[in-house]
């Protein structure tokens, strides 16, 4: 029997009924994104709701890693996690909206290529500050808001918690990566 993952400290619950799905937001490796707004929010406000489906175990803990390396993060550069709804066989993470990702940034202008580089590298500290390695940053993992400057740092399936993890990062005396 699968079990529903237990609600993080100060992430908040939600039922898919306190929301309506109207579009698609995309795919990933491990889930789908929906563009949703909450039924009981009045600002009309959209959020992104990451699907997980999982049938093993890997895709299980994928899914719950995201979640704990989440969970954890409060940066102007980190996408940020506003809820959850866990069922068997599923989680499904409510977080802010971004518009884009950096896979189709061709910007020529130095001032704003010094911009772009400003946000990625104070989230990259940020992350190193709290023992976390991304370990899949991409133009794609790197999503942006239109008519802002904000660029923010997603998708924490493969990370790793360096405090959690120390022990396990080692073989033999020789680091794992």
């Amino acid at each position: 029997m699968q079990e529903v993952l237990p609600l993080p400290e100060g992430v908040q619950s939600f039922n898919p009924s306190d929301y309506v799905s109207f579009g698609f937001g995309g795919d990933g490796a491990f889930g789908a994104i929906d563009k949703v707004k909450l039924k009981h929010i009045v600002s009309g406000d959209t959020y992104a709701l990451k699907k997980f489906a999982f049938t093993n175990e890997r895709d299980r803990d994928v899914a719950s890693n995201e979640l704990e390396m989440l969970k954890s993060l409060n940066n102007e550069n980190v996408v940020g996690c506003l809820g959850l709804y866990s069922a068997p066989g599923e989680i499904r993470i409510l977080m802010e909206l971004m518009d884009s990702d950096m896979t189709t940034f061709t910007s020529k202008d130095e001032k704003l290529l010094a911009k772009v580089a400003v946000k990625v590298l104070s989230g990259l500290k940020y992350l190193r500050d709290n023992s976390i390695l991304h370990l899949d940053i991409k133009p794609a993992n790197l999503l942006s808001k239109s008519g802002t400057d904000v660029i923010k740092i997603a998708d924490f399936g493969c990370s790793i918690n360096l405090s959690a993890a120390a022990g396990k990062l080692w073989n033999f005396h020789v680091a794992i990566f």
